[in-house]
């Protein structure tokens, strides 16, 4: 499910903007867009590029506080402090959710997938393989728009009378009776 180097994890995502403000809509507003993201559990929280956001007129809104952001080494980053996030629907493959995102100057990267995004997700990652699996409780109530998981347990079991059956299988009718239920053989 990604493609990446050696260092990074990578992921393909569609997204569009949640929010864009009628009187100021463009032609490239309200379009679906895609892009890179890197999961990144050093990042904080999730970012998207300042490029992408103004090449595809992503509506911005402003932080009620600039917030400062550092890098590893604890310096601020050169491009000074977020002042704007937007709101995005991003899609991962059948993962699908509505998030706000940090506008900031994220170097060639698309979307940064950070720690906040990962503990709601928990994902089971494969870092040999490369391959991310969206298998969290969070994800299977909220994100996942797959078929419902089976749970385990007992199923309501109900006989119906033979005299409903057809006429044509009536030679049949014994074994949909009470009697003639069986467990499965052993497996």
């Amino acid at each position: 499910m990604s493609l990446s180097n050696e260092s990074q994890m990578m992921l393909f995502f569609r997204a569009q903007s949640c929010e864009n403000p009628l009187e100021k809509r463009s032609a490239i507003q309200g379009k679906p867009f895609s892009g890179w993201a890197m999961i990144d559990s050093g990042a904080s929280s999730i970012f998207i590029s300042e490029n992408i956001v103004r090449d595809f007129q992503l509506f911005k809104k402003k932080l009620d506080k600039p917030r400062r952001l550092k890098v590893i080494d604890g310096r601020e980053i050169d491009s000074g402090r977020v002042e704007h996030y937007v709101t995005l629907n991003i899609k991962i493959f059948d993962h699908e959710e509505e998030v706000d995102a940090y506008v900031v100057n994220v170097g060639n990267h698309d979307l940064v997938l950070g720690m906040a995004w990962l503990k709601r997700h928990n994902p089971a990652i494969d870092w040999d393989k490369k391959s991310l699996v969206f298998s969290s409780r969070y994800c299977s109530e909220n994100c996942l728009h797959t078929s419902p998981i089976v749970k385990s347990g007992e199923p309501d079991l109900e006989i119906a009378a033979t005299s409903e059956l057809p006429t044509r299988y009536s030679e049949f009718s014994k074994i949909f009776t009470e009697e003639e239920i069986s467990p499965l053989p052993p497996h």
